[in-house]
């Protein structure tokens, strides 16, 4: 025989299941050496992309017009550089 403690968590003598929200849905086994290869293929692209910025003068004027709006724009000026980033780095 049931008492009331032990029914109010089961229906029908199967205890109800909690899930977990914050692990379901996530993979766990992530491989640190996939990770590593993404962010190396996403800096390469980067990088190349920056190379085309610096050396085609139409993107660089845009690029340039750009910064100085935003910094018109903005209280926090950008004091960045794209090219002096990726020489540097």
């Amino acid at each position: 025989m049931e008492t009331d403690n032990e029914t109010l968590g089961s229906e029908d003598g199967k205890e109800d299941e909690t899930n977990d929200n914050l692990v379901e849905g996530v993979i766990q086994d992530v491989s640190t050496v996939g990770v590593e290869e993404t962010v190396g293929e996403v800096l390469f692209k980067c990088r190349q992309l920056i190379t085309m910025i610096r050396k085609s003068t139409m993107l660089t004027a845009f690029v340039n017009a750009t910064h100085a709006e935003i910094n018109q724009a903005k209280t926090n000026k950008i004091t960045r550089n794209l090219s002096l980033d990726v020489r540097n780095r």
